[in-house]
């Protein structure tokens, strides 16, 4: 069992302390802001204010490294993040970067830092859209969530959008993160006493809490076909407009899209990979956020072979949908997914970020421990066969294929 405890502080800022006997401790600071909030007005504009916050590196990336630990950041439809590991020594050198990232770092920008890092953003979106994977994935979410989703940007769309954002909206932005939507999840060697050091560096960080901008998806469905003639294959997704985090399904769902793909056991692998030889790998993941979801399914195949691959994979969704797994497949399913949640509570860093979220999307650091593994046992064959009918009809099917 996790130990943990809550504390809420003056500003609104939880931490959440999960004592472990260490000599690290891991560090996740979670802010329900998301690009949700800022696209399609400016998109990317928070990922290059997640870069900013770093300005000048020797405050942040320095200081972690004198602590020898690692530092980073990440945005994404939700929310934005920042996350260390450190040595429990230096543990209140590296809560010192928390309170330069969220209240100082503006202090050190200017046109030029901002322009150059503008640059770096454009060529880090330029690069994943010249691959084969990331132009699909830009194309996909156009035609599964609509033009104006997050992560459904052009680089082209992104410049232009560049050219219009200044140091001032970027400074504004930054005051719309604020305590009242987040939490700091701290593992290893912690106590009240780590937390009221966090409290006093971030004692002055205040605002209110901001409303999520929905994100309401528009599918187009049907097959939309990409032309690209520099490859040598054709890449495939498909997906179908799904559940939130909190909807009853969401768990039948990801058992669902664990039995489609999860190991080389799993159907899609015998069919496409074991029993053809169609492809190398295909993924089945159920993504969720705080207003919509979707199950997406992905792979790629020879020329010429991507409808016999489409169909395929539709017909063993319809054989779901049909039929339901037998009872042996699911058991086997309900087992793989909790032992990668045990794997995932001994991993300290997924872990701060694991209780990071709970806390703020369902009120409970250790819900997916509590409530999560307790629903996925109870699922039945059948719970599969009704999500599989009720969501994942081939006439709902949005199906992206980039190839030649």
């Amino acid at each position: 069992m996790l130990r943990t405890r809550v504390k809420e502080f003056d500003n609104g800022l939880r931490v959440v302390l999960c004592p472990k006997p260490a000599l690290t401790v891991a560090s996740h600071l979670l802010i329900l802001f998301g690009e949700r909030q800022v696209e399609p007005e400016m998109p990317e504009a928070l990922h290059l204010l997640e870069h900013l916050v770093f300005k000048p590196e020797k405050k942040t990336f320095d200081t972690i490294k004198r602590c020898g630990g690692i530092l980073n950041g990440a945005t994404g439809p939700d929310g934005v993040s920042f996350y260390w590991w450190v040595p429990s020594r230096k543990v209140q050198l590296a809560l010192s970067v928390y309170r330069h990232i969220l209240l100082e770092a503006p202090n050190y920008w200017t046109h030029e830092i901002v322009e150059r890092e503008k640059r770096v953003i454009l060529n880090e979106v330029s690069e994943a859209y010249s691959k084969p994977e990331g132009m699909l994935s830009v194309h996909f979410r156009k035609k599964l969530l609509g033009p104006d989703a997050p992560g459904a940007h052009t680089p082209e769309e992104v410049r232009r959008a560049f050219e219009r954002l200044s140091l001032g909206d970027l400074k504004e932005l930054l005051s719309s993160l604020t305590p009242a939507v987040s939490c700091c999840a701290l593992v290893g060697d912690v106590s009240d006493e780590t937390a009221n050091v966090l409290a006093s560096y971030l004692d002055d960080w205040r605002g209110e809490k901001i409303k999520l901008r929905p994100i309401i998806p528009k599918p187009e469905v049907g097959v939309h076909r990409i032309q690209r003639s520099d490859v040598e294959s054709t890449f495939i997704r498909i997906g179908w407009i799904t559940v939130d985090y909190r909807h009853e399904d969401n768990i039948a769902l990801r058992a669902l899209a664990s039995i489609l793909a999860a190991f080389p056991t799993s159907r899609l692998y015998q069919e496409l990979r074991i029993k053809r030889g169609l492809v190398y790998g295909v993924s089945a993941v159920q993504v969720s956020s705080f207003d919509h979801g979707y199950l997406e399914i992905s792979t790629a195949t020879r020329r010429g072979k991507e409808d016999e691959v489409l169909e395929i994979i539709l017909r063993e969704l319809e054989k779901l949908a049909d039929e339901g797994p037998d009872v042996g497949e699911l058991e086997e399913t309900k087992e793989w997914l909790e032992g990668t949640t045990s794997l995932l509570a001994d991993s300290w860093q997924s872990l701060a970020s694991v209780l990071a979220e709970n806390t703020l999307v369902h009120g409970n650091p250790t819900w997916f421990l509590d409530e999560m593994l307790p629903r996925l046992r109870r699922l039945r064959p059948e719970d599969i066969q009704r999500v599989a009918r009720k969501y994942l009809r081939r006439e709902r099917a949005v199906v992206c294929i980039l190839g030649d």
